[in-house]
């Protein structure tokens, strides 16, 4: 995501107001550039317990400690925090928690070390003087999707062929709260007859300059407000997080100090500054009295304030904690653009032990599916006939051959289903994505009446330009409105001008179907060549945009964590794809068709084509 809306060198907050107007009105877009450089970011506290240590004293028991290491990628092991030391406890509960920070799109790997303290100032403490215990590596989406938040592994020291009498670590979490976690919401209303009518006035919020405190940059914009015809702006929602300076985690509400300058509107650019004044959060929201613009012709310009609040908003980890399931659904390109499988240069070149399509699927795959509880990805291709000797073009065939239970298990079923599909058909075209998105939205659609624990992402693999634009357009426009993020990924070297189009971060897609915009921003396109040489790149680029939409989707409905549940389900029609297997059993009984059909029916043959 980009830098700060204005240009850092400017030397007047007007030469910044004037920068910001000529880049982006748009408040959403305003507050998300200046919160983490893009990255959706958690700070969370672990707290650990052990059971069951070896006693390291002979004339007592152990005195423990633990150490937490983070591997930072093409480092060494760093030192993260300490715990404090425990005398005399083979099963020590720890109170200091340590700190670390936690985004979602990073494979963040940790290491927990035990060691038993000889000294008693662990801070000082030279760990090369401790006696060493053991150890355990865990991944920190591990620790996350943990059931209820409780993650427990057994303590090995690599130089032992056996570990059994080790112990195990006991880790827990709790998410930081901070600035980041709640919005400033207020209505402004023009009061008096300094505002002229008929003349149009909008308002700035600052945030103050590090750099130079006398300063403040601006991160949002209000409408425009013709005075006389409504006094009243639309309701103002902040970010406290956007207004924070310097480093933001310790920033408290107290310290939070903002501006707010009166422009007066001009159509040629020049708009006016009429005055400002600024205030810290918590007088802004207890001090009820009018505020007073002073102009610089002697001007005083009354505003009143009007639901003035501080809101809490959940946080991703509160709706993953509340339950959520993150459902991932795979599509893939087989048509023939792609080349033949069976020669070296072909992006499905069969002997690749790990081509492009595999290591993207890895590479997306394992952070995700930490998040889904059953580790089943509907695997579904398009662009290819099959089965090969036929003559039939399929635009949506799930890849297993059971069209109602198109599920793989786990990275390693990802890959094993996709090996075993390019010997069983024949790649064709033209590349059309819309047949696939289409069922995949009715089935979100039919599982999300019933079960509202579920997000989706569909991840969709493509070799180049589709040919059914306005129809995936209005699938796209279609699946804003559900809980559903579309991440596609370009393999090879063709053009993706339309992925990027489709990717749509400038300017909302319209579906001319549904006479309507994209709700959200619920697309994510990245080319693999560019991070093919560091493959884990491709995850936090792909990923990094997932939490915030998903946090949106949500948001924009007014549904909070305890809200996720699951409504009653038909046992006998669980999900979409058992419903319409019943569905077609039906039909064929009713036209007298056998059973052998019915199992035909499930040989790969897809009933979604049209």
């Amino acid at each position: 995501m980009g830098s700060l809306l204005c240009r850092r060198e400017a030397s007047t907050f007007d030469y910044q107001i004037e920068e910001y107007a000529k880049i982006n009105d748009d408040i959403n877009k305003a507050v998300n550039l200046v919160m983490d450089d893009g990255h959706l970011s958690s700070k969370l506290l672990l707290r650990f317990k052990c059971q069951n240590l070896p006693n390291m004293d002979f004339m007592s028991l152990t005195d423990a400690f633990l150490v937490l290491y983070e591997n930072k990628r093409g480092s060494n092991w760093e030192e993260v925090g300490r715990t404090e030391i425990i005398e005399d406890s083979l099963n020590p509960e720890f109170v200091t928690p340590i700190e670390l920070v936690y985004y979602f799109e990073e494979n963040q790997k940790f290491k927990i070390v035990a060691y038993d303290a000889d000294e008693f100032e662990n801070r000082r403490l030279d760990i090369s003087k401790a006696n060493y215990i053991g150890e355990a590596e865990f991944e920190i989406q591990k620790l996350i999707s943990a059931r209820h938040g409780v993650f427990e592994t057994n303590f090995n020291d690599p130089n032992k062929a056996f570990n059994s009498a080790l112990g195990l670590v006991v880790i827990t979490y709790e998410e930081g709260r901070s600035a980041h976690n709640q919005v400033l919401e207020f209505n402004l209303t023009a009061e008096n007859s300094d505002f002229s009518p008929g003349n149009g006035y909008f308002f700035i919020v600052g945030k103050k300059d590090i750099k130079n405190p006398l300063n403040f940059i601006p991160i949002m914009r209000s409408e425009i407000l013709k005075y006389g015809d409504d006094n009243t702006w639309k309701l103002t929602s902040i970010s406290l997080s956007s207004l924070v300076t310097g480093k933001k985690d310790n920033s408290s509400i107290d310290e939070i100090t903002f501006q707010v300058s009166l422009y007066r509107h001009s159509k040629s650019g020049n708009h006016k500054l009429m005055g400002n004044f600024v205030s810290s959060i918590m007088e802004f929201i207890e001090d009820n009295s009018m505020i007073t613009i002073n102009g610089q012709k002697g001007e005083e310009f009354y505003i009143s304030k009007s639901n003035t609040k501080l809101e809490t908003v959940s946080s991703f980890l509160d709706y993953i904690n509340a339950g959520l399931d993150m459902n991932l659904i795979c599509g893939i390109d087989f048509t023939g653009s792609n080349g033949d499988p069976n020669m070296p240069k072909s992006l499905h070149y069969i002997y690749n032990p790990q081509n492009q399509y595999l290591a993207a699927t890895l590479e997306v795959g394992k952070i995700l599916l930490n998040f889904d509880n059953d580790k089943q990805v509907p695997m579904f291709g398009f662009g290819a006939v099959i089965p090969k000797y036929s003559t039939q073009v399929s635009h949506c065939f799930a890849m297993n051959g059971n069209i109602f239970r198109p599920e793989a298990d786990n990275i390693a079923g990802i890959q094993e289903c996709y090996k075993n599909i390019l010997k069983s058909i024949r790649l064709s075209g033209p590349t059309y994505f819309a047949p696939m998105l289409s069922m995949w939205n009715d089935m979100v659609q039919f599982e999300y009446t019933k079960n509202k624990l579920k997000y989706y992402i569909f991840l969709i693999l493509t070799d180049g330009v589709i040919h059914d634009i306005d129809e995936t357009v209005d699938c796209i426009v279609q699946s804003s409105s559900l809980p559903v993020s579309i991440i596609i990924v370009g393999i090879g070297d063709a053009n993706f001008d339309t992925m990027d189009f489709l990717d749509a971060d400038d300017e909302r897609l319209f579906s001319r179907k549904y006479q309507k915009f994209q709700e959200r921003d619920n697309v994510q396109f990245v080319e693999f060549n560019k991070y093919k040489d560091n493959p884990h790149l491709l995850a936090q680029e792909t990923l990094e945009e997932l939490p915030r939409q998903m946090l949106d989707f949500y948001q924009k409905r007014g549904i909070k964590p305890s809200d996720l549940k699951m409504d009653y389900v038909d046992m006998e029609a669980r999900d979409y794809f058992s419903a319409k297997g019943m569905e077609y059993s039906q039909k064929l009984s009713k036209l007298n068709y056998g059973t052998d059909i019915a199992q035909v029916m499930t040989q790969g043959i897809p009933f979604i084509d049209e």
